[in-house]
């Protein structure tokens, strides 16, 4: 975590993507307890679950799969208070992926997202997004512009390097 803060400080910025090479590799994990550990050290933190084709992390704050969230907000069907929820033990805050749309990609890549990473970082000490998996999507190429920092989740004798090197490839 305090590695985390002064890369982030150093890239002066907020914001720290999350993805892998391929589900199953323990981003969502990592994402949701990497949240709840800076929210307990007492920053404001918020968690975003921008996977808007297999998001997960809804049911770990208690919320149906279908609760609305950031693919709703970027299709104009919310606003960002229906969409963000507070952990009461730790005051992490969390938006869900929201619906399925039709159209995660081009969500992602619009300026309404930009614009919304951007205004978040002026209220937040840290932002997490949790991103689809490297290879699975383009996605994670278009979250990382956002982003400060982008992390890769491996996992040990699972993750191939061949798999690490096409997933650092579309990422840069």
């Amino acid at each position: 975590r305090t590695g985390l803060q002064f890369s982030l400080a150093a890239k002066q910025s907020k914001v720290l993507m999350i993805t892998s090479c391929a589900p199953g590799d323990g981003k969502s994990f990592i994402s949701l307890n990497l949240g709840l550990v800076a929210a307990a050290a007492g920053g404001s933190v918020l968690l975003m679950d921008v996977d808007l084709r297999r998001g997960v992390l809804a049911r770990s704050f208690g919320l149906d799969r279908r609760a609305p969230g950031i693919s709703d907000l970027l299709a104009g069907n919310a606003d960002f208070a229906q969409i963000v929820t507070k952990d009461p033990a730790t005051g992490l805050e969390f938006i869900p992926s929201g619906r399925y749309p039709p159209n995660p990609s081009e969500l992602l890549s619009s300026d309404a997202f930009a614009g919304l990473i951007d205004n978040l970082s002026n209220h937040y000490d840290l932002i997490i997004l949790d991103a689809p998996p490297a290879l699975a999507v383009t996605d994670p190429a278009i979250i990382g512009q956002t982003a400060g920092i982008s992390l890769l989740v491996v996992t040990h004798m699972k993750t191939k390097l061949a798999d690490i090197q096409s997933a650092q490839q579309i990422m840069s």
